[in-house]
């Protein structure tokens, strides 16, 4: 498949002109290569990640997060350095979906949502464009009334740790909000409009306490939720492409607050 053919394909799901203006989505690193066969999926274009691509036979390592969000130099030898040298040297394309795949509701963003089976699905924040179906954060209402308990249990069952909680859930919770990766920000809006829990990551000291009283809000952390995201959007590409002769690899990531040893 045509590498500028694998771009659109892309964002079809991740749309560029959705992403944020401060966000670096696209084309990280270039590369020479016109053909793609083998397709790497990730949440980061780490170090150890570009080197399992390149090893595995990659063409192209398709991430989440972009590679900096500021200008920055190679100027010394760090991760940053690490990656360029080896993708440049492999002739290895790198392209971020960032905050233009966070804004797709119907996308793999939404797939904890989904596995909920929430209902009357919409945005937490919609985007400047208006575009329906377009933003940050989803919201829907269970399709039956539960108990925290019942709702943690299931969670947990979706690979989402529950332990890291703020404020209390009321008796009955119907209605749940959802923000992949950092959403703190985004709170207040989902109890606002009527959330009963609040499933995010990066909760600090200050907006917990902020957010104690008007609900219960869930620090699952910043990657467990959008390495499962990744990970379900690998699988919707691996069908998507092999009747284009791409095969997708997906390469798991690390949790830094998880320890290896």
């Amino acid at each position: 498949m045509y590498v500028h053919d694998l771009f659109q394909h892309i964002e079809r799901t991740a749309p560029l002109q959705y992403a944020s203006a401060w966000d670096r989505a696209g084309v990280q690193v270039a590369a020479r290569t016109d053909f793609i066969h083998r397709l790497a999926v990730a949440l980061d274009a780490t170090p150890e990640i570009v080197s399992q691509a390149v090893a595995q036979g990659c063409q192209m390592l398709l991430a989440h997060h972009p590679l900096t969000l500021t200008p920055q130099l190679p100027n010394q030898i760090d991760a940053f350095w690490q990656v360029l040298h080896t993708a440049l040297g492999a002739g290895l394309w790198i392209y971020a979906a960032h905050t233009s795949l966070d804004t797709n509701l119907h996308g793999p963003a939404a797939w904890l949502a989904r596995a909920l089976g929430l209902r009357s699905l919409d945005v937490l924040e919609e985007h400047p464009s208006g575009a329906a179906g377009v933003g940050f954060g989803q919201i829907g209402d269970l399709p039956h009334p539960v108990a925290w308990p019942q709702l943690r249990e299931r969670l947990e069952q979706h690979g989402v740790p529950c332990h890291r909680q703020v404020g209390s859930a009321p008796a009955c919770i119907r209605r749940v909000a959802i923000c992949p990766g950092s959403g703190a920000s985004l709170g207040r809006t989902a109890f606002a409009n009527g959330a009963h829990v609040y499933i995010t990551g990066d909760i600090k000291y200050h907006e917990a306490q902020s957010l104690s009283s008007l609900g219960l809000t869930v620090d699952a952390g910043h990657f467990v939720l959008e390495e499962a995201m990744m990970r379900t959007w690998s699988d919707a590409l691996t069908e998507e492409l092999a009747p284009q002769g791409v095969a997708v690899h997906f390469f798991p990531g690390h949790d830094p607050f998880v320890s290896r040893l």
